[in-house]
């Protein structure tokens, strides 16, 4: 997959990615310690990323269940998802909940 930081172009693995967010209405993805561009939407990422590990969590991000640490419910319904390595927390909502738990639950 091609990813972009400044002017030059990258290529990496999909499954290199810990997750994918929008950023207005560019697609973020960090990979490692670092972010790179996509010029891919999101709904595309998910069309290849579904088969690799990835598994949209909200209506603005998607991660990767291979660099998900833990998981803890809120009071709100939502739950917060702790990153591998980054300790990054992202939100997991829960209209994406279940799919989230039966994705996991097929993978594993």
């Amino acid at each position: 997959m091609f990813f972009f930081k400044n002017e030059y172009e990258y290529i990496f693995d999909i499954s290199d990615v810990s997750y994918f967010e929008t950023d207005g209405s560019k697609v973020i993805a960090h990979i490692e310690n670092d972010i790179y561009e996509t010029r891919m939407k999101l709904y595309e990422i998910e069309s290849i990323g579904k088969p690799r590990g990835f598994i949209r969590i909200n209506k603005s991000a998607m991660v990767n269940i291979n660099y998900v640490l833990s998981i803890a419910a809120e009071f709100s319904g939502n739950y917060t998802l702790t990153m591998k390595n980054t300790g990054v927390r992202l939100t997991l909502s829960r209209k994406y909940a279940g799919d989230f738990k039966r994705f996991v639950m097929e993978v594993y």
